[in-house]
């Protein structure tokens, strides 16, 4: 994935801050200036071969100049590196993945997913796969006319679509690989977009067993159902509660209770 970050035309100029935050203005003046540096030191040879001895007094400046230059690439360098750091620490990242649902794990959705420090404003993503031909049938969503830009993306959440089931979706013919341009913006109008891909191919060999949950709600259901039934046949339900202590402690009596009653009828035989 490539992802890079522009400053929208706003007709407004920009402010010192965002100008020299990155450092390339400052780094593109001094060496601008060294470079003048040195053409003014060789001006005066110019179309004559130098001598040693002007060799040996141009060498201290131009060992100066080197060296002036190495550290504003360094410094220059230094900075890059921090002012990626800070983004990375403060703007959103969106990332278009493949998830799943809890209560039906076969279901295959597509996620938008802001990973980033910060909430991603106007995020725009265009499928550029032609997707037509296993739509609706295998793929749910036609994300080439129903996708529309979503106003906010918080930060660490996520906008989920329907996708499809996981058999569908790898079945021949293949799903080609998808490949996705992603366009949003940062609260302050920093514009970003990046290429990603989706891959069918992941989902190979992945268990899509019941998650514990959906068993349950299938279980409550049956019970509903049967419920259900009887209630319509003028069926009366005496339903007793009672804790664990009690429930044993009957349990107890019944057992010596009809203990007694078969020692009873031994006796009598």
């Amino acid at each position: 994935m490539t992802e890079t970050a522009s400053k929208p035309d706003t007709g407004k100029p920009r402010s010192r801050r965002s100008f020299l935050g990155d450092g390339k203005f400052a780094f593109g003046f001094i060496a601008g200036i060294l470079a003048l540096i040195l053409i003014y030191l060789f001006w005066p040879s110019v179309g004559s071969a130098l001598e040693v001895d002007q060799w040996i007094d141009l060498f201290p400046s131009i060992i100066a100049i080197s060296v002036a230059f190495l550290s504003v690439w360094l410094s220059y360098q230094a900075l890059q590196i921090q002012h990626r750091m800070r983004q990375a620490g403060t703007d959103p990242v969106i990332l278009v993945h493949l998830g799943s649902r809890e209560d039906e794990p076969l279901l295959v959705t597509a996620e938008i997913t802001n990973v980033g420090a910060g909430a991603a404003c106007n995020v725009d993503v265009k499928f550029n796969t032609d997707l037509s031909r296993f739509t609706p049938d295998r793929i749910m969503t036609n994300f080439e006319d129903d996708l529309y830009p979503i106003k906010v993306i918080p930060q660490g959440q996520a906008v989920s679509f329907l996708f499809g089931t996981g058999p569908n979706l790898l079945k021949d013919p293949q799903i080609p690989p998808i490949h996705i341009h992603v366009k949003y913006e940062d609260i302050e109008g920093m514009s970003y977009h990046s290429d990603q891909l989706i891959d069918l191919k992941e989902l190979t060999a992945q268990t899509a067993d019941k998650a514990p949950l959906a068993l349950i709600a299938a279980s409550l259901k049956k019970l509903e159902k049967h419920s259900s039934e009887r209630a319509r046949k003028d069926r009366k339900f005496h339903v007793i509660t009672q804790d664990i202590d009690h429930f044993r402690s009957e349990e107890q009596r019944r057992y010596e209770e009809q203990k007694a009653a078969y020692e009873a009828r031994q006796h009598k035989d």
